[in-house]
């Protein structure tokens, strides 16, 4: 381990060199990202598909397990499983927490898999040395893989704990972890493919595609769907509709041209997109399209993992059988896209997503994707102008919520109905501004039809937090007064006893208060009856409610712990 961890800062050493005096690289500065979120309410929840027991390696334990989120049906269809999707979204870490998910995607029976478990190792080690250790498995607790030729992953599997880390601002981020099934090859259709492949990016922060050998004119080709749409985002005023797209190139074989890393690799994007004027029209409009469509675009080579690992039938994955090249890279691929210089926080318009925001884009885009045909770019981009506007609702209910039920929800005191609806104004009004001001895509028309449901929403909250209000003082017309009869009568009681010991002198006493408790009962009633002078009442309650915890409960106690006690004792023979 010792020497491979000097060969790794060597060769981190020759990379850097090599960066700076050469390979041009891809800026870094986080991309403004232009994903839809909407929520979907008729989507299906499926049981997830298992692999097979004899063949799959999954994970088990408490440090989280991977969740098939879009599961593989017969013949040739996806459905949602929402449980899963909430599982992940709606975990308190992430619900309201800045997200970062990093998805691999491309064609199957290249490692994808076994590729993100190299992931899991860093982000469980904290990216402490030594986190690539030779005596460990690579897939002990992680994405289920196999080894051979037939496909394994379906669908989108997701892994279910989130890693909370530290981004270059300093600010705590969810990063989630995606796999997808094997596209544009095996036995997925060209529908299937896209569908996949599209949903990934589209909700992606940090999109791996990956490759085999090298970077083909089709692999291109592959991304017209996102330059389509693309361009028509810019259209709205979205510079740049997606964030980072990574090349990996696995099997490099020419690292004479291109060296293994990301210098290399970058050098090697930069040659691939490279646009002159003979070039044909149809490659030249998809390259600058694609500079246009991503905020990031950069490229990593891989060398071969070893014969160990690709014709043995028993490799279990062990890192000791990989090659040393193969690890060394590795131990540089994973830095280089979540390190925390590196990681690149979901966002839209420059604006970071929360977990529930990502949720309803994921449920948006999975009821586009999910359909028999391919979609159309303007659909999708009609689909994101009304998924902006719903998510913009979603904040500003959430801001209402949380303020109303923070001052008037359960367990907090009865409050005045004028209160009620003076907050209520005042935290419409915040509400209604954080709505405007959410970055959003489409006419102002929509932006208007959106808010005006706002509006009408909050006032049926505000009516439902006003009939709960209700209830409080229902329970308190019955303790105050209730308290105070009681009161009266067991201060007659004792006057009446104090009178039958020939005590007049000391009977007077307990007359005076009966007196002021009468008094202060029928000061509530008026008060009550008229709504005016509520702060009298209040001073009343707060009467009842102390003559009842220094003299009732304490006696309800001690009655309620003797019949408890006799209860208990054993019946004499």
């Amino acid at each position: 381990m010792a020497s491979f961890a000097a060969s790794a800062q060597k060769a981190s050493d020759d990379e850097s060199d090599s960066v700076n005096s050469g390979a041009r690289q891809a800026s870094r500065k986080p991309g403004r990202y232009e994903e839809v979120r909407q929520q979907m309410s008729n989507t299906e929840s499926i049981m997830q598909r298992k692999a097979s027991p004899e063949t799959s390696r999954t994970s088990v334990g408490g440090k989280g397990r991977p969740l098939q989120v879009v599961v593989a049906n017969e013949p040739y269809q996806f459905s949602l499983n929402t449980a899963s999707l909430k599982q992940i979204f709606q975990d308190p870490r992430v619900v309201d927490s800045k997200v970062a998910i990093l998805s691999v995607a491309g064609s199957c029976r290249h490692g994808k898999s076994f590729l993100l478990n190299f992931f899991l190792k860093y982000l469980r080690a904290q990216g402490a040395l030594p986190w690539l250790n030779n005596e460990e498995n690579v897939l002990e607790d992680g994405f289920s893989w196999v080894t051979g030729v037939e496909p394994h992953t379906s669908g989108i599997v997701m892994w279910s704990e989130p890693f909370m880390v530290r981004d270059s601002k300093g600010d705590t981020v969810a990063l989630l972890l995606m796999d997808t099934q094997g596209a544009f090859n095996c036995e997925s259709t060209l529908k299937e493919s896209i569908h996949i492949f599209s949903l990934s990016v589209m909700i992606s922060s940090i999109q791996i595609y990956n490759l085999s050998s090298n970077i083909h004119e089709t692999d291109l080709q592959h991304l017209q769907l996102f330059t389509e749409y693309s361009k028509l985002a810019m259209a709205e005023g979205i510079d740049r509709a997606f964030q980072h797209l990574v090349f990996l190139v696995r099997d490099w074989q020419y690292p004479y041209q291109y060296p293994y890393g990301a210098a290399g690799g970058q050098a090697l994007i930069e040659r691939r997109l490279q646009t002159f004027d003979s070039q044909h029209p149809e490659l030249r409009d998809l390259r600058e399209e694609l500079r246009k469509c991503f905020s990031r675009i950069s490229c990593f080579l891989l060398p071969h993992p070893g014969f160990k690992a690709t014709v043995g039938e028993n490799f279990k994955g062990e890192i000791k059988d990989l090659e040393e090249g193969f690890k060394t890279s590795i131990f540089h691929l994973v830095p280089f896209l979540i390190g925390k210089d590196n990681l690149v926080v979901k966002e839209f318009k420059k604006s970071p997503l929360t977990g529930k925001e990502i949720m309803e884009y994921f449920m948006t885009y999975f009821n586009i994707f999910r359909t028999n045909e391919l979609p159309h770019p303007k659909s999708v981009l009609q689909m994101t102008s009304e998924a902006n506007n719903l998510a913009a609702t979603t904040v500003a209910q959430d801001h209402y919520t949380k303020t109303m039920n923070r001052k008037f929800g359960e367990g907090k005191p009865y409050a005045e109905p004028k209160a009620i609806r003076t907050q209520h104004e005042i935290t419409k009004q915040e509400s209604l501004r954080i709505f405007d001001l959410t970055p959003k895509m489409g006419s102002q028309e929509l932006s208007d039809a959106y808010a005006r449901k706002l509006d009408a929403h909050l006032d049926e909250w505000f009516v439902e937090f006003a009939k709960s209000n209700d209830l409080k003082v229902t329970g308190q017309l019955g303790m105050t007064p209730g308290i105070l009869f009681v009161t009266i009568v067991v201060l007659y009681t004792i006057s009446g006893l104090l009178t039958l010991l020939s005590l007049d002198f000391l009977s007077f006493v307990p007359d005076v208060v009966s007196y002021c408790v009468v008094g202060l009962l029928v000061t509530w009633l008026l008060v009550k009856y008229t709504g005016e002078h509520q702060d009298v009442s209040d001073v009343v309650d707060g009467i009842a409610v102390a003559i009842w915890q220094a003299v009732y409960l304490p006696i309800w106690i001690r009655i309620d712990h003797n019949a408890v006690k006799d209860s208990s004792s054993p019946t004499p023979r």
